[in-house]
């Protein structure tokens, strides 16, 4: 029986980046509701993540959600990466955190999915090992070993491995420290050694140069993982707070704050958009900057609390909205499919190349997801 887990439009770009749409003819999609079409989509979602691409039968470790669909053909494509898993992992606990586990199926999930993560750390790769340099080793085989095939690792090591995955743990020991859950033990005995073992690679290695999260990748400043550096630096020092265990809370405090106004440099002042990377000169190979990386950012670190704060670049902040604008206008203009008066399609980056360049259901449900995420802070 498949897990029928609670869905909310909070998880779809995570979802819908993992499956490919559902498929729905034009004229069903405009004679039902929104829940009516989710009611659709998640049998189907679910059939895929947890029977196609996770369980056992594709022959992964518990926790392990592939990349693709196992083909006999591409056995190198049975890959556990770090940031597509976190992605899945990190609309998982929103859903654990936001309906508790009714169905009873959520929580194992998530427990399995937190060994993976742990067991990475550990996994001696081309990167090196946990001394160094294994920590930023993003690309594992589905048993989370050591990938040899460099076709398999394109992109690792990569700098949003550490903080990603300290980012999730994080937030995994916010949910077991409520009162509910009661386990503050081993938060502090397990998961905080884990988790600061990321935090430290974060504060001395934050200012380097990495790919960032496209295909291909490009080597220099991201502000995807910065943004990311940042989230698991500030909220790891609130968890070293509240479980007493305060030695780097100063550091990573500090080192937040220097990489929240780092993040502050992509920001684009004449075209009034947040650019992805610094490497901005296509005919060198870089990229225009133009991309959802900072969409998907501004959904990532959504945080109502905040309210509409550009810094942090909150959905609805003016700089979340300008790029969301900016973005939405070049990709009209680059797809054909875009033309006319409909709702415009997103692709990851202007210059993307992989199938000719096409328009991404994570990118467009990303856009989706910022204007509800700033409907919510409005409302």
């Amino acid at each position: 029986m498949l897990p029928q887990l609670p869905f909310s439009l909070s998880s779809a770009a995570a979802y819908l980046s993992a499956v490919a749409a559902v498929p729905v003819s034009s004229s069903t999609a405009s004679s039902i509701s929104l829940d009516e079409y989710f009611g659709h989509l998640i049998p189907v979602t679910n059939d895929v993540i947890f029977n196609q691409l996770s369980g056992p039968e594709t022959g992964s470790d518990p926790g392990v959600v592939l990349l693709v669909i196992p083909v006999p053909e591409h056995p190198e494509w049975e890959t556990f990466y770090i940031r597509d898993n976190c992605l899945m992992y990190n609309s998982w606990l929103n859903e654990l955190a936001t309906f508790g586990d009714e169905s009873q199926y959520l929580r194992p999930f998530i427990d399995d999915a937190v060994h993976a993560l742990l067991r990475s750390q550990h996994v001696p790769s081309i990167s090196g090992n946990i001394f160094t340099g294994g920590l930023e080793e993003v690309a594992f085989d589905k048993h989370i070993g050591k990938l040899l095939d460099p076709s398999a690792r394109v992109g690792s090591p990569a700098a949003d491995g550490p903080p990603f995955r300290a980012a999730m743990l994080v937030k995994y020991a916010e949910w077991l420290l409520e009162s509910k859950q009661n386990n503050g033990t081993w938060v502090a005995d397990v998961l905080w050694p884990a988790i600061d073992l990321d935090l430290q690679w974060v504060s001395l290695d934050w200012n380097e140069s990495s790919w960032d999260l496209w295909w291909p990748p490009v080597w220099g400043g991201s502000y995807w993982t910065a943004s990311l550096q940042y989230r698991a630096l500030y909220a790891g020092a609130q968890l070293s707070r509240k479980i007493g265990r305060v030695e780097s809370t100063a550091d990573y405090q500090s080192r937040a704050a220097l990489i929240l106004d780092y993040m502050q440099t992509f920001w684009n002042e004449d075209e009034e958009f947040m650019a992805e990377t610094t490497v901005t000169d296509v005919s060198t190979g870089g990229r225009s900057g133009y991309g959802v990386a900072p969409l998907t950012v501004s959904v990532l670190n959504f945080d109502p609390t905040l309210g509409c704060d550009s810094k942090t670049f909150q959905p609805c902040s003016d700089r979340a909205l300008s790029s969301l604008k900016v973005i939405d206008d070049a990709f009209k203009q680059l797809l054909p499919i875009n033309a006319g008066d409909q709702p415009v399609l997103l692709g990851f980056f202007l210059e993307e190349e992989m199938f000719s360049g096409h328009p991404q259901f994570f990118s467009t449900f990303s856009a989706a997801e910022q204007l509800l995420d700033a409907l919510v802070t409005w409302i």
